[in-house]
């Protein structure tokens, strides 16, 4: 809207939005864009942007060829829920960035029933080599119905003592190396009314997720499951990664990010639930466990 904005640009405001142009064909684009937004009310954010992009070229859109398009819809992060763009194309741009929302759209809602369980894994961990990870967790996640998360055990962890060998246990911590999550859990967790990464299953305020595995544990025996690390399939902590592969895996320093992720954890905790300890939350955790085997004494067989 400067004095210098090049060629026809217009602005104009609607309910939740704004519009605006220059080099365009005509003043009335913003226009058309805006009240195309507003008959989309129903629709994906996303998908309301991309109908008022088709609007803005169906009534007239730039003076010259148009060759790129983009949407990026932001939520309460600084990171964006949606960002797809069409860099370079010879025709229609926005068509072709409108199929790759369906696209993205249709992955979303329909590859989630496809599977069974999900492997959250962090960057550090290893497996041993020609061990059916995968295929065992499978097996042991079928036989122990009420296991909403399953964890590899360490071969430096207290725990494989207690558990056995070829065995499983119940526990109300376990680390966050590898967690083989069940999808009906997973539904029972995740939040439905405003579903994103961010708010999906673990609380993104979070970041680097410093007793959120308390947390995590902490609702799924709330809800009628149970989480185990088994002694049939074992996993390892590789530090080394953190120490010499941080630039790779983009993250600070092993010192820095251990200091940020025990820093930015304590804070989360004390705003959320008024801990002040770690400790605080692992007895909330053993709260909800102990009160799984009151409704579940069968289950008593698999508590430390």
């Amino acid at each position: 809207s400067g004095s210098k904005t090049l060629g026809t640009h217009a602005v104009e405001k609607g309910n939740n939005c704004i519009a605006a142009g220059n080099l365009l064909n005509s003043t009335k684009i913003p226009q058309a864009m805006v009240d195309n937004f507003a008959k989309h009310s129903q629709l994906h954010l996303a998908e309301r942007l991309l109908m008022a992009l088709q609007a803005g070229l169906d009534a007239g859109g730039e003076e010259g060829s148009i060759h790129s398009a983009g949407i990026k819809v932001a939520h309460k992060h600084p990171w964006p829920l949606v960002d797809l763009r069409v860099d370079w194309a010879d025709e229609d741009p926005i068509d072709k960035l409108i199929k790759l929302w369906q696209d993205y759209d249709k992955i979303n809602k329909t590859t989630w029933k496809k599977y069974d369980s999900f492997f959250l894994i962090t960057n550090d961990t290893k497996f041993p080599k020609n061990q059916k990870t995968i295929k065992t967790l499978q097996e042991v996640q079928a036989e122990y119905p009420k296991v909403g998360i399953l964890s590899p055990c360490s071969k430096r962890w207290g725990e494989m003592n207690l558990i056995g060998k070829n065995s499983l246990k119940y526990f109300w911590f376990i680390h966050n190396n590898a967690y083989f999550v069940h999808k009906d859990l997973v539904e029972k967790l995740m939040n439905t009314d405003n579903p994103s990464y961010i708010n999906f299953l673990f609380d993104g305020n979070n970041f680097r997720g410093y007793l959120q595995e308390s947390e995590i544990i902490a609702k799924t025996y709330a809800n009628d499951w149970a989480a185990a690390i088994t002694t049939k399939v074992y996993a390892e902590e590789e530090e080394t990664y953190l120490f010499d592969k941080n630039k790779l895996i983009k993250t600070e320093s092993y010192e820095e990010n251990l200091e940020l992720y025990i820093d930015e954890g304590l804070k989360w905790v004390k705003k959320k639930y008024g801990f002040n300890s770690r400790w605080q939350m692992m007895q909330y955790s053993q709260l909800f466990y102990n009160k799984f085997f009151e409704y579940y004494p069968k289950e008593k067989i698999n508590k430390i």
